[in-house]
């Protein structure tokens, strides 16, 4: 894949900014258009981002974690035909697109009846 200067810029823009400790504050979607959040299932989860791994927690407890890449793709889920930011973890879990600001991240699971995740930054 080759990535345009503006794509680049995009990129590492969102990587730094994605580096650090994130805290779950809720989930959309499934079948039945849930919303989870720690309150209602009980479990804070978290997660930390390296510069080149994620690591997952439930309570504290580490539950597994994954190389990961920062890509500009085509979505499968959007219908305009233009890139997105993706999250393509190496452990083969669904390509997430990514939308990241200071303090907010959301990701989107590129698979019908998935979910969204909502963080907000520790």
């Amino acid at each position: 894949m080759v990535l345009t200067s503006c794509e680049k810029d995009q990129v590492g823009t969102a990587h730094q900014t994605l580096i650090g400790k994130w805290e779950w504050t809720r989930s959309i979607g499934g079948l039945a258009g849930q919303i989870l959040t720690p309150a209602n299932t009980g479990v804070n989860r978290s997660m930390e981002i390296s510069r080149n791994k994620i690591k997952y927690f439930a309570n504290d407890t580490l539950v597994s974690e994954s190389g990961y890449e920062l890509k500009m793709m085509y979505s499968n889920m959007v219908e305009r035909e233009e890139k997105v930011l993706m999250l393509v973890l190496k452990n083969g879990y669904v390509n997430q697109r990514v939308k990241v600001s200071k303090d907010r991240l959301l990701l989107i699971e590129e698979c019908y009846d998935c979910y969204e995740i909502e963080y907000v930054k520790k």
